[in-house]
C-alpha cells in the first residue's frame, strides 16, 4: 500500500511552487470577454491620457488607474502592442494569485492545519465570484491584496504596525 506524503512545511512550499502558478496559468488562459463596465471605463481613461494628470483619477479608486496608466505605458515602450484592458486584466491575474497566496499564508497561521488552508484557498481561487473579477479589467483585485496585507499585520502573532496598517488599508 502505497503512503501518501506527510503534511510538512517542505511539502507545502513545493505545492506552492506547483499549485500558485498553476492558478496564474489558468486565470491567463481564460480571461473575460464579459467586462463589466468599470473595467472598460478604466481602459478608455488610461488609453486616452496622453500623459499623467488629473483625469487618471477617480474619485473611488485613485491609484489604480494611476498605475494602470503606468503599467501600459511601459508595455508599450517594451514593444507589445496590448490594449490598456488587457494589461490590467495581466495584472489583475498575477494580483490575483499574490492574494490566494497570501490568504494560504494567513490561514495556515491561523488555523495551525495546513489541509485546511490548502482547501479553503483552493475554494476561494476558483470561486465564481473571485475568478470573475481576478480575470477582468477592474479595481476590486488590487483592494482585497491591501486588505489581506492590512490584515496581516494585526493577527495576533504578528508584530503591530498600526501606520502600515492605515496605509494599506487607504
Amino acid at each position: 500500500m502505497k503512503q501518501s506524503l506527510p503534511i510538512t512545511a517542505a511539502n507545502d512550499k513545493l505545492a506552492a511552487w506547483l499549485i500558485f502558478p498553476g492558478i496564474l496559468l489558468i486565470y491567463l488562459l481564460f480571461p473575460t470577454k464579459n467586462y463589466y463596465w468599470d473595467g472598460i471605463s478604466f481602459a478608455r481613461v488610461i488609453e486616452d491620457a496622453s500623459t499623467l494628470n488629473s483625469s487618471l483619477l477617480h474619485p473611488n479608486h485613485l491609484i489604480y488607474s494611476v498605475a494602470g496608466y503606468f503599467l501600459y505605458k511601459g508595455t508599450q515602450l517594451v514593444g507589445l502592442n496590448w490594449r490598456a484592458i488587457e494589461v490590467l486584466q495581466i495584472v489583475n491575474c498575477f494580483v490575483s494569485v499574490l492574494t490566494a497566496f497570501l490568504l494560504f499564508r494567513i490561514l495556515g497561521r491561523a488555523l495551525s492545519s495546513s489541509y485546511l488552508a490548502w482547501t479553503l484557498t483552493l475554494m476561494f481561487a476558483f470561486s465564481a465570484n473571485w475568478w470573475k473579477f481576478s480575470v477582468d479589467a477592474n479595481a476590486y483585485i488590487p483592494s482585497v491584496f491591501f486588505l489581506l496585507l492590512a490584515f496581516n499585520f494585526i493577527l495576533p502573532d504578528a508584530e503591530p504596525k498600526p501606520l502600515v496598517v492605515a496605509l494599506l488599508f487607504s
